[in-house]
């Protein structure tokens, strides 16, 4: 197989595994051919040290097969102690790293995560790069070790390296849906989502369906409408971008399509909406739903509920310390900003969170943050939402 046709496999595989992050391990696996590599490991998280680290999604996958018992192996022992957490959160975006650069002589004698995690997990001649998620998150892909004679070639190099932008695509896409509570709806079911804008496009980039949300945003939003059937931004850069989104996301002459994030402000407020645009495989589109050619996301990053702590103490059975900490969590806040707010130890709202999860049945973090947001859309729970 080519170089072109193994990049335009993995591109297809990444926009499928954006609607459906089961897809994921088959997505790693062809990235792994593609760069002669033996695996790689997926995180995306929020926090500058083991202390204050939340993570939102973690995949470890070597030949197209996710190893959730060595994830679990990690995260038990030997996150806690990895040198490397607070080192390649301070990494310039999209910056690769040799794995031995973040360690000293001395680590690379006695730490066992160099010694141990990653000899044995075939990492310790990999790479790392960090790249900027949504709203303050970071991704950090770790890549394993060159399967080529001599080590990294810069071959390898280059086609890591233009996966990247897809790869937080990918991402990006899927903290869109998570936060939407929408990580499993088919293109159909996005339609009967309210938390956020969602438009399909035909192969000629005209609107053949939006849900209602998306309807509302294009009929009185100041940022997106809708323009003879097509998708139009108010602001001129912003359309001039947009058009430049979906001309890739459509491309003629057979060529690869890819996906792409931007923002478009809302003009006069200066507030800015998210968009992702995804192209959708053949294999992805619904009967009843017709020809789908890409799906456009609309994310309004302010438009959080205010929630009032009270109410969701009563409506999770916390008491009325869990039920701020549970609240600040969902605002975004970390552990260690909680802490700090309250005057304690981390220790005690790192206790806070724990006994919340315990009560809720939880073991995510995530999770406690979509439960705590999707109460702000029932009713006696709403609070105001800022224009």
């Amino acid at each position: 197989m080519s170089h072109h046709d193994k990049y335009g496999e993995v591109l297809l595989s990444l926009h499928e595994a954006a609607l459906d992050d089961a897809l994921w391990p088959a997505a790693s696996g062809r990235i792994d051919e593609a760069c002669g590599m033996l695996g790689n490991a997926l995180v995306m998280g929020r926090g500058l040290s083991q202390e204050d680290g939340q993570v939102f999604f973690s995949r470890i996958c070597y030949d197209g097969e996710r190893v959730e018992e060595w994830e679990q192996r990690y995260f038990s022992d030997y996150y806690p102690q990895d040198e490397r957490v607070p080192r390649v959160t301070q990494l310039p975006d999209s910056h690769l790293v040799h794995m031995t650069d973040l360690f000293t002589e001395d680590e690379r004698r006695t730490s066992a995560t160099y010694n141990e995690a990653l000899l044995i997990g075939g990492y310790q001649k990999g790479l790392i790069v960090r790249l900027d998620g949504p709203e303050g998150s970071s991704i950090f892909w770790t890549l394993a070790d060159s399967i080529k004679r001599g080590g990294w070639g810069s071959r390898q190099i280059s086609m890591i390296e233009s996966f990247l932008p897809h790869v937080r695509h990918f991402l990006q896409v899927r903290y869109a849906l998570g936060g939407a509570q929408a990580l499993s709806a088919s293109l159909a079911g996005l339609l009967e989502d309210t938390r956020l804008g969602v438009i399909y496009l035909n192969r000629r980039g005209r609107i053949i369906d939006t849900n209602a949300r998306a309807r509302d945003l294009l009929q009185h939003g100041p940022g997106l409408f809708e323009q003879d059937g097509f998708l139009r931004a108010r602001v001129p850069a912003d359309n001039t971008s947009l058009a430049g989104l979906l001309a890739e996301a459509l491309p003629r002459f057979g060529l690869q399509s890819t996906g792409g994030t931007m923002t478009v402000m809302r003009w006069p407020s200066r507030s800015r909406q998210v968009v992702h645009v995804l192209p959708v495989s053949d294999s992805l589109n619904n009967f009843g739903i017709g020809r789908v050619s890409v799906l456009v996301l609309v994310v309004e990053p302010d438009r959080v509920a205010n929630l009032d702590g009270e109410l969701v103490a009563s409506a999770l059975g916390l008491t009325a310390t869990e039920s701020e900490v549970a609240v600040a969590l969902a605002m975004g806040k970390s552990v260690t900003d909680i802490a700090r707010d309250k005057g304690q130890k981390v220790s005690t709202a790192r206790f806070h969170v724990k006994r919340i999860h315990t009560k809720l049945g939880l073991s995510r973090q995530m999770d406690l943050v979509r439960l705590v947001l999707s109460l702000g859309d029932a009713p006696g729970l709403q609070g105001e939402r800022p224009e």
